[in-house]
């Protein structure tokens, strides 16, 4: 389904052991376009684990992306597990707050949430995503293909929710959100810096939304 994102396995006997794939990808770093490759999708068969697998894997995928002569990255929990292969371990910093602290009382907008990304509503992001200018440090450059692979990979992710926020019946504004166990996590929000109201409100939807479900904290993992 992703033409770019090759995926190595390693098999026996016509099963699939474990597998790794790479995803070309552009990344914006000290406000320049910068490409690399980002390994994704490190998966080994649990009767199949410590036995060298994603090892063997991972060293694949890196001469090939070696041999293009570009850096890569991935995001782990374990990142001493990877370290040996060559990777410089970058600390991931998150902001967190009671989602009571974010609470706002603004009402001049009007928010739709989406659980599913038609093309249309995947334009309209796009739309307030280059109207909002960001270039953000370790943000990835939203070319037309990587919004088509954007889609597909929030329709297939059960615990994502998209809260548009709308003025007059134009989408001023978006926030995506990742439902976890004990919290709500922010992996996204855009809309024009100048527009400080639209920010708010989307957060104080958050807010909204973690005391309905019963979670008390909101964490921000944003670049």
């Amino acid at each position: 389904r992703f033409p770019d994102w090759p995926c190595y396995c390693l098999c026996s006997n016509n099963e699939i052991l474990g597998n790794v794939s790479l995803a070309a990808m552009r990344v914006w770093l000290d406000g320049r376009a910068t490409e690399l490759v980002g390994i994704a999708w490190v998966a080994t068969r649990k009767a199949e684990r410590r036995r060298g697998i994603a090892n063997r894997l991972l060293r694949h995928a890196l001469e090939a992306v070696d041999a293009q002569g570009l850096p890569s990255a991935l995001f782990t929990g374990l990142p001493g597990v990877y370290e040996p292969l060559g990777f410089e371990i970058v600390e991931q910093v998150y902001l967190a707050a009671p989602a009571q602290r974010l609470a706002s009382g603004r009402t001049e907008f009007e928010i739709r949430t989406h659980r599913t990304l038609t093309p249309s509503l995947v334009e309209t992001m796009a739309r307030i995503r280059a109207r909002a200018g960001s270039k953000h440090d370790g943000e990835v450059v939203r070319d037309t293909k990587y919004w088509q692979l954007y889609g597909a990979l929030f329709n297939g992710y059960p615990n994502v929710v998209l809260l548009v926020c709308e003025q007059r019946g134009r989408a001023v504004g978006y926030v995506r959100i990742e439902t976890e166990d004990d919290r709500l996590l922010v992996s996204e929000l855009s809309c024009s810096a100048a527009a400080v109201g639209v920010a708010l409100t989307l957060l104080g939807c958050v807010a909204e939304l973690a005391t309905d479900t019963e979670r008390e904290t909101v964490t921000l993992a944003l670049p």
